[in-house]
């Protein structure tokens, strides 16, 4: 146990983040088995998580975090500009890697799973401060054009 962190903390981390088993496994040149073994409940073959592994994770979460306090912060400013808070905000999200990346300059395997897990924490902090969330495919419906995209700032 690397700091008091466990697996599943490595495994919560890296879904939280909207990264794959194999995103994270090309990200650091590993195979997809050994991110397993990081992961497994079965602790014959458990293999402790290195370092570089949870500083990528760390690095995801800290770029998350920032982008997230951006979506929100977009949000209270058209709150405050309009005099009034809207009843709803409407949140991109994304339906396969394929629709996101003919609207980005994407470059990772995980781009639109990461989007995806910005758009749901962007989701539960506004809802927190009392406005009504709803997400939409881009290209679904009239106002989808109008979402906030959580994957970009």
């Amino acid at each position: 146990m690397l700091d008091g962190r466990t697996r599943a903390d490595f495994r919560a981390l890296r879904e939280t983040v909207g990264m794959s088993q194999t995103a994270m496994s090309d990200r650091l040149g590993v195979a997809v088995r050994s991110v397993r073994r990081w992961e497994e409940l079965d602790t014959d073959g458990w293999q402790e998580p290195p370092q570089d592994a949870w500083d990528v994770l760390d690095e995801a979460r800290a770029l998350q975090r920032h982008v997230v306090a951006y979506a929100v912060r977009r949000v209270l400013s058209a709150r405050e500009e309009m005099g009034a808070a809207p009843e709803r905000v409407e949140l991109a999200y994304w339906p396969d890697a394929l629709t996101y990346d003919e609207r980005h300059d994407a470059d990772g395997i995980d781009d639109w799973r990461m989007a995806n897990a910005n758009a749901r924490l962007v989701g539960v902090e506004l809802a927190r401060r009392g406005f009504q969330v709803t997400y939409r495919f881009p290209g679904e419906g009239e106002a989808s054009d109008a979402a906030i995209d959580a994957s970009e700032e």
